[in-house]
């Protein structure tokens, strides 16, 4: 299975089924398209600056002659026209980068680009999928502030196999938060209390996550038992 976190979707009314085109008002021959971010298995919508996917890359290739094209976007425009480019039959696939320029969302077909017209490709929904924590801190049965303890920042140290490990920050205050998009796989995932200065006050030992395409990464509720 592809390591990609992502179950995405065109739309109906894609013009159709994968291989149809539609004409639009234009005097070069040009792929549109349209998309939209969502949290997996959700209609719950996620803007591309707090997903952290910056980016949205339409690669294109011609399979006559296998001469490939690509067009970089902003995630944020919702929507984008490609090079004017040859007529023909094209592999076209658009991809959703994070902010390293790594995917973590796709979708690939086969279309007819109409010759001195637009081809709409449509509107796709990248599926996001990203870690879910909420927390609480206590002193045996008291429930405690994070002013209490002087606790700024809860962290989610996350590592995904044997790649280096990426910490997420949360202001320790808003007891909930999610990470921008991640990787499908297998993840030991750490929670932090962490005080001013950077001093960690409570840490869990790391735990394993699986991480599928199917359903929404929502971590046990975190409670940090300060003595």
């Amino acid at each position: 299975m592809s390591r990609l976190s992502h179950r995405t979707f065109w739309l109906v009314g894609l013009a159709g089924a994968l291989g149809a085109s539609g004409c639009g008002e234009s005097g070069h021959p040009a792929f549109t398209v349209g998309w939209d971010t969502v949290f997996v298995n959700s209609n719950t919508k996620v803007s591309c600056q707090n997903a952290g996917t910056p980016t949205v890359e339409l690669t294109m290739t011609n399979l006559s002659n296998h001469q490939k094209y690509v067009d970089k976007f902003n995630c944020e425009a919702n929507g984008g026209e490609s090079e004017a480019l040859p007529g023909g039959r094209y592999t076209v696939r658009i991809g959703l980068l994070n902010k390293d320029g790594v995917e973590v969302s796709n979708q690939e077909g086969e279309f007819n680009l109409v010759r001195g017209g637009l081809t709409d490709l449509g509107v796709i929904v990248f599926e996001i999928q990203s870690f879910q924590i909420s927390w609480t801190l206590a002193r045996g049965p008291m429930s405690l502030r994070c002013q209490d303890v002087d606790a700024t920042t809860v962290n989610l140290v996350t590592r995904l196999n044997s790649e280096p490990e990426v910490a997420y920050s949360f202001p320790c205050g808003a007891g909930t938060g999610f990470t921008p998009a991640i990787l499908i796989g297998t993840y030991s995932v750490k929670p932090q209390l962490v005080g001013g200065g950077g001093a960690v006050i409570r840490e869990f030992d790391p735990m394993t996550v699986p991480v599928n395409d199917s359903e929404r990464a929502v971590l046990p509720s975190v409670v940090f038992d300060v003595q």
